[in-house]
């Protein structure tokens, strides 16, 4: 925790595009992710990092979508959630709710 707000980011239909039946980076994703990680404490909240850790592999293909350095994204963690509830039982409430700490959330389209 390092006092700047908070940007829970999920990746698929955000940052990564599968159109075609193949992920490729969105449209300004490469830019956006060093703007956000310049600003913000960016947390993945995606089902790519089960536990809150994302996996080398997927570190690596990701690195390569977005054509940033692994070790740019290697710090950052992810989120817990159940599979089968909802994103938002993975959020740090109390983070939120009772210390004040600011958060953005970029989702897909939800429901």
């Amino acid at each position: 925790m390092d006092g700047r707000p908070v940007l829970y980011l999920d990746l698929d239909d955000t940052l990564i595009s599968w159109e075609g039946g193949r992920p490729h980076a969105a449209p300004g994703a490469h830019e956006f992710v060093l703007w956000a990680l310049d600003r913000l404490e960016v947390r993945w909240l995606t089902t790519w990092c089960p536990g809150g850790v994302m996996s080398d592999s997927l570190l690596h293909d990701l690195g390569r979508m977005l054509d940033l350095p692994v070790e740019t994204l290697r710090p950052l963690r992810g989120i817990p959630w159940e599979r089968n509830g909802s994103k938002l039982n993975g959020i740090a409430r109390l983070e939120h709710s009772v210390l004040g700490r600011p958060f953005v959330w970029i989702e897909t389209e939800y429901g």
